[in-house]
């Protein structure tokens, strides 16, 4: 066991990688056709126009189960993997899909962070939401001028403590667990 089970390998059964390579490999395509599907059955239930579709993932890449995050070039041009402080580590793809609202194509720049979503799932269905941290980003969506945090701050924890980078202002300040609460 890897952590990478799927039901089949599918098209890369006879591939020659490690099992893990091919897990993830059948994962990506299991989920490409699944959010096809789910696309498609919004699309003939009439309710794509009035649906919004947000895809994310919660860090970059990572070696856990056999992984080998350079076999795929799962970090894109961007240094490091998941747990690390630098962008590979830390940004992760986002995508948006909200037909006759989001043109397609659509790229933006805005730096959020998953915080961001509470506020944002709030404006977009006009519900009250508890006040936090976040900031929508519904105006970055639908190509409108954005407001953008004065900085975000990603804590994480290593084995010899915690450390986090802070993304704006004093972008080039790393903390560590002694610095954790002096006003970074």
């Amino acid at each position: 066991m890897h952590g990478l089970e799927v039901p089949e390998y599918g098209a890369y059964e006879s591939m020659d990688w490690d099992e893990p390579q091919k897990g993830m490999a059948a994962m990506g395509s299991r989920l490409d056709r699944d959010v096809g599907r789910l696309l498609d059955q919004l699309r003939s239930l009439g309710l794509a126009d009035d649906t919004l579709v947000l895809f994310s993932s919660g860090n970059g890449p990572h070696r856990e189960g056999g992984r080998v995050p350079e076999f795929f070039a799962s970090s894109g041009p961007l240094r490091g993997i998941k747990r690390d402080l630098y962008e590979g580590g830390i940004q992760v793809p986002f995508i948006a899909w909200w037909p006759d609202t989001i043109a397609p194509s659509t790229t933006s720049g805005h730096p959020s962070a998953f915080w961001d979503f509470l506020a944002t799932a709030g404006e977009v269905t006009g519900i009250d939401v508890p006040q936090t941290d976040g900031m929508s980003y519904l105006a970055m969506l639908l190509g409108e001028h954005q407001a953008s945090h004065d900085y975000l701050y990603n804590l994480q924890f290593k084995i010899a403590g915690p450390t986090h980078p802070r993304i704006g202002h004093d972008a080039n300040l790393y903390g560590s667990s002694d610095q954790r609460h002096s006003g970074v």
